[in-house]
């Protein structure tokens, strides 16, 4: 199954979901986290275009991931590829600062830090970047 971005906001969106369910427990403080970096991205669009927005994106990534159990290896790697084909690389690094942010907001469990390595992998982010992103977050 595969999954396809019509806006940047969308793939930033599916990788804050990704994020906060990496280790099956979604706490308010990754979402308080997320809300922020979300608000920043809102100066782009009025209330009605971000509600669609945020709809579209909420459907997309659970239509196409069956998230009972978190995402898969296969599953981050058909997340990435969508996210690579709509961000450029400059927007992938902010996806991925978005994401260590998110993840770090209740501390990183393994399974962030294993999805926060699968993510930067498929992104295509360099190690040394990503572990100073990941040391800021």
């Amino acid at each position: 199954m595969g999954i396809q971005f019509a806006e940047p906001i969308e793939a930033i969106m599916a990788i804050l979901f990704a994020v906060s369910m990496a280790d099956d427990q979604v706490t308010a403080d990754e979402f308080l986290t997320d809300h922020p970096l979300l608000a920043e991205m809102a100066q782009l669009y009025n209330d009605e275009q971000l509600a669609d927005l945020q709809i579209g994106a909420t459907r997309k990534f659970f239509d196409a991931f069956d998230t009972s159990n978190g995402l898969g290896a296969a599953d981050v790697v058909t997340l990435t590829s969508a996210m690579n084909a709509i961000l450029a690389p400059a927007q992938r690094e902010v996806a991925f600062r978005i994401a260590a942010a998110a993840a770090s907001a209740n501390g990183l469990a393994a399974a962030e830090r294993t999805l926060l390595e699968q993510l930067r992998q498929g992104l295509e982010i360099e190690t040394a970047v990503a572990q100073a992103i990941i040391a800021a977050a």
